[in-house]
């Protein structure tokens, strides 16, 4: 029988389907960091979600054999001490999929018609004291005609020139990685490069490398995945040719992973 522990229940406001195999389901409101051994003790599947699970807290749990992390970052577990020690790690997918985007909407829409600076207003009794019935203090724009480059907002905006460089074509692919598995992907690089930048995403919480190589086999960057299953390198490029990216799972499971690589190329 399973023994689960749930460390940090007053952080997710939300029934919890018990699972259909045997166990026992222990969970406490909140836990402090020099309590999590000492109630994690004899349990084999642990729910956490801020609480930190490093190695001097893992190396006294044997018999732990899950860690459900009830958020999407996993930066305060030691993935590479489950992963030589044989513990599953997994986190919350799909998390707040609809509500981010629509958090960013509003705030666009806060900002853009100064809605903060008006309630402010109305708070101020101004709208009252206002003879039109309407209240012009703030400036208030569109989003229609608006772009956004490099964090500055252009509302009007022309010119005559053409930029010197930029991105050119970018490759795409998908692949399955088996745990220790590595894979090669190819990338040609044009004669009027500059630079070129990869990305990779992944669709679970099991970490990898990324890795480029240029056509004489030097290594150009290398980069661990992030908590949130994201790694880019950027580099110059000296010399037109054929590059690789290589891939590498050293995560305790499966994982694919979406690339996507763009040369900086001048016009």
């Amino acid at each position: 029988m399973e023994r689960i522990v749930f460390l940090e229940r007053n952080t997710i406001a939300a029934d919890f389907r018990r699972p259909g195999f045997d166990h026992e389901w222990i969970e406490f409101g909140e836990s402090f960091q020099h309590q999590v051994v000492a109630r994690l003790r004899g349990s084999t599947i642990a729910i956490s979600n801020k609480l930190a699970l490093r190695e001097p807290e893992l190396s006294q749990l044997p018999e732990l054999k899950l860690i459900a992390i009830a958020a999407t970052g996993s930066d305060n577990i030691n993935v590479e001490y489950c992963r030589t020690h044989g513990i599953a790690v997994s986190n919350t997918r799909g998390y707040a999929i609809n509500s981010v985007p629509e958090h960013v909407l509003m705030m666009i829409l806060a900002l853009r018609r100064n809605l903060l600076a008006y309630r402010t207003d109305v708070q101020n009794a101004l709208w009252q004291q206002s003879k039109q019935f309407c209240l012009l203090n703030h400036e208030l724009r569109d989003i229609n005609g608006a772009a956004y480059v490099d964090k500055i907002c252009v509302t009007n905006s022309s010119s005559s020139t053409q930029a010197s460089a930029g991105p050119g074509t970018t490759s795409t692919s998908t692949n399955a990685l088996a745990i220790g598995q590595s894979l090669l992907q190819n990338l040609i690089v044009p004669s009027n490069a500059l630079a070129f930048s990869a990305i990779a995403e992944s669709d679970a919480n099991v970490p990898y490398k990324l890795i480029v190589i240029d056509p004489s086999g030097k290594v150009l960057g290398t980069v661990n995945s992030s908590a949130n299953g994201i790694a880019s390198v950027s580099v110059p490029v000296s010399t037109t040719g054929l590059y690789v990216i290589q891939l590498v799972n050293i995560g305790v499971g499966p994982v694919n992973i979406w690339t996507a690589a763009t040369p900086q190329v001048t016009y």
